[in-house]
């Protein structure tokens, strides 16, 4: 069902009463295309699908957003339309203009394993916000304005099986550090790679 007007699309209205839920899914989706945005979604199937930006048309049905890479300048706000999609587990925001505002909504994601963060606006107190995001397996921090201090902040990220730190401010002693904290992590850095 489509509400004329307001350009919101229902996926449920209940018998009892009006009570009218929102494609959250399909309304982030919708403005990932039109920015011309690749993203992942699996259908009521099961079926995982790729939409690569220009050369697909949006998928019809009931879909759940998994993935997405995001280009090109948008506002930090932007992203809030993405809290809450709960299977969302890559996520892609190199060389946009992203910064520690925008990335407030990403530990409440579930099952979030891959950030690509390279080349963002992020500093150290985005690091401190992702301390919380338990699932991530991945993250690439190439090009941003962390530092050791923000480092620390990762210690606890247990899954974390791989950390990309190429041109940042990060010194010997905090890799050294995050090394000792997760001896699992392969770190990739500029002065000298450790782990695996």
């Amino acid at each position: 069902m489509r509400l004329q007007g307001i350009g919101l699309r229902l996926a449920r209205v209940s018998v009892d009463g009006l009570v009218l839920r929102v494609d959250r899914d399909r309304q982030a989706a919708e403005w990932l295309f039109a920015r011309g945005a690749n993203f992942g979604y699996t259908n009521l199937s099961g079926y995982h699908y790729v939409v690569v930006a220009k050369t697909a048309a949006f998928p019809a049905g009931e879909f759940k957003l998994d993935n997405f890479k995001l280009a090109g300048k948008f506002a930090d706000r932007d992203l809030a339309r993405f809290q809450g999609l709960n299977r969302l587990d890559t996520i892609s925001l190199n060389d946009t203009n992203v910064s520690d505002a925008g990335l407030e909504w990403l530990v409440e994601l579930p099952k979030l394993e891959k950030l690509y963060l390279d080349g963002t606006q992020i500093t150290d107190a985005s690091l401190k916000r992702l301390a919380g995001a338990k699932t991530l397996k991945l993250l690439q921090l190439n090009r941003t304005k962390i530092s050791d201090d923000g480092l620390k902040q990762l210690h606890g990220l247990r899954a974390l099986a791989e950390i990309q730190l190429l041109k940042t401010t990060v010194t010997a002693t905090g890799v050294q550090s995050l090394a000792e904290a997760l001896p699992r992590c392969k770190i990739i850095w500029d002065r000298s790679p450790t782990g695996k």
